[in-house]
């Protein structure tokens, strides 16, 4: 862990990060779905998102893609933003209330920042340590 810490500029850096930036490209082959062997249903998607730690924000952006849709229907796409008040959808559709797991899981990882993370991670692999011994 301490590498990966130090390849990132070390820790006084890492704390002193104010927003971390994601940028995620995904590939799903639903297997379960298909009683066919080969090509399965497949689903595309690109995510950008935004930890703004400094004022406890997220702003997620992604878009999916579903080629064996019907026509029109293949593609969506949907922003989640979360702050200190609360989180909504916004899409083509309209805003909606995002639901609590959602906000939870953001709101988890605001609380984290960089170094806590680091932290957890370094203290779960010693915990694992003292397990094996």
């Amino acid at each position: 862990m301490d590498l990966g810490v130090d390849a990132m500029g070390g820790r006084e850096r890492l704390v002193t990060l104010t927003s971390v930036r994601l940028q995620a490209i995904g590939h799903t082959l639903l297997v379960e779905q298909s009683y066919r062997q080969d090509p399965f249903i497949a689903a595309y998607a690109r995510t950008d998102a935004v930890l703004d730690l400094a004022n406890g924000r997220l702003r997620t952006d992604a878009k999916s893609t579903w080629p064996q849709s019907d026509a029109g229907q293949s593609e969506s796409r949907v922003t989640l933003i979360v702050g200190p008040e609360g989180g909504v959808h916004h899409a083509k559709e309209g805003d909606s209330l995002c639901g609590l797991a959602e906000l939870l899981a953001a709101r988890q990882l605001l609380e984290l920042g960089p170094l806590a993370f680091c932290s957890m991670q370094a203290m779960q692999q010693t915990c694992t340590m003292k397990r094996q011994i």
